[in-house]
């Protein structure tokens, strides 16, 4: 029985195939044997050996990808080259190289080493995290959502091992590995999960190239399947434009909302701080909760007062709502959930800038005096 006919692709999907075949070859190499190796010989010369022979694998493939598309050309040309075994050939490669890395990663996500907790990101402050370590604290967060994504993977992957299903296996990889190629580029992961990535995503965007013609005619025709509304095409369009003009403008209205008291928002540090007549100790806030040493004051009237000048302390920190009112320059907070039942405190706010504030009021008799400084707005 004769295979079926194959069209001819052009010179730039030889050169990816070739490249990607060349790459494959490097990539299982590297990632899978010599990671094994190093594992099973790390005390002795075998790694080293590995090593040297990865290094000659990446060359001989590197000279592969760019020389045998410009013969693959022009035994094409000649007829010398029976083009259905060729395409068979290295898509089948890619095909399966796809499918054995990509489950790699979706069996290391359902077993654990991938995305497994990491004491020392547990214990340091967000702003201290790498791109990588906030990515890995972030995924690690959630097991049932890691394993999902490794089971749409794993789907993927093994649709791609049959011929028939390879296009319902890319419909399912794409926008997962799109994603984790945007995640290692913004994010700034290693170099090497980076460049896999990207590959990986070739990878699958030179298998939807034998797809183009069926995906032109599909969103080139019109669907009879959504009913039509009877209206104008001018009417259409001024809806649609419409939709979108009013998206725009409603998020833009409310971004430039400014509340009483907007001009206050930021993270302020309590330089001074006097109860009575008393000002308190750099070290009061280990034993009293309301010797704040610092006030954030957010959107939408949230305001949190924290005792720990090193972090937020959830246990300890008070969250509560404030109100302002311009007139009287005065600043009501209130703390707690319930505003009735809550703490109340009541300043009045002098000698305010961009970058300082003194705050004065009472609570339950007691004065109450704040020197506060702007430490980011």
């Amino acid at each position: 029985m004769n295979q079926p006919v194959i069209s001819t692709p052009p010179f730039l999907v030889k050169l990816m195939q070739c490249l990607l075949v060349a790459f494959a070859a490097w990539n299982i190499y590297h990632s899978v044997i010599m990671l094994w190796v190093a594992y099973r010989f790390k005390d002795t010369q075998v790694p080293f050996v590995m090593g040297l022979i990865g290094i000659a694998l990446f060359f001989t493939g590197l000279l592969f990808a760019l020389l045998y598309p410009i013969a693959w050309q022009l035994k094409e040309k000649k007829g010398m080259l029976h083009n259905n075994f060729q395409q068979a050939l290295f898509q089948t490669i890619i095909r399966y190289w796809l499918a054995l890395m990509i489950s790699i990663y979706a069996f290391a996500k359902i077993l654990g080493t991938q995305f497994s907790p990491e004491l020392l990101s547990n214990d340091s402050l967000a702003k201290d995290l790498s791109g990588f370590d906030l990515t890995w604290f972030y995924f690690a967060h959630s097991y049932t959502f890691s394993l999902i994504i490794a089971l749409v993977q794993l789907a993927g992957a093994i649709l791609l091992l049959f011929r028939r299903t390879v296009f319902a296996g890319l419909l399912i990889l794409l926008p997962v590995m799109l994603n984790i190629v945007l995640i290692n580029i913004f994010y700034t992961l290693t170099t090497e999960a980076e460049l896999n990535a990207v590959f990986y995503l070739l990878g699958l965007l030179t298998l939807l190239f034998n797809y183009w013609k069926d995906l032109k005619d599909f969103f080139s025709r019109t669907s009879g399947s959504i009913s039509a509304f009877a209206a104008g095409n001018l009417f259409k369009y001024a809806v649609r434009a419409g939709l979108l003009v009013f998206s725009f403008s409603y998020i833009t209205y409310l971004s430039h909302i400014k509340e009483p008291g907007s001009a206050f928002e930021g993270k302020w540090k309590v330089v001074k701080f006097i109860k009575g007549t008393d000002t308190l100790q750099s070290n009061a806030w280990l034993t009293d909760s309301t010797a704040w040493k610092y006030i954030y004051i957010q959107k939408r009237g949230v305001v949190i007062m924290n005792p720990n000048p090193y972090v937020v302390d959830k246990i300890r920190a008070q969250k509560g709502k404030y109100e302002y009112d311009a007139p009287s320059h005065s600043l009501h907070i209130y703390l707690g959930k319930d505003i009735k039942t809550g703490d109340h405190y009541d300043f009045e706010i002098a000698a305010a800038d961009a970058d300082h504030m003194e705050w004065t009021g009472d609570h339950f008799g007691k004065h109450l005096r704040l020197s506060l400084a702007a430490e980011s707005k």
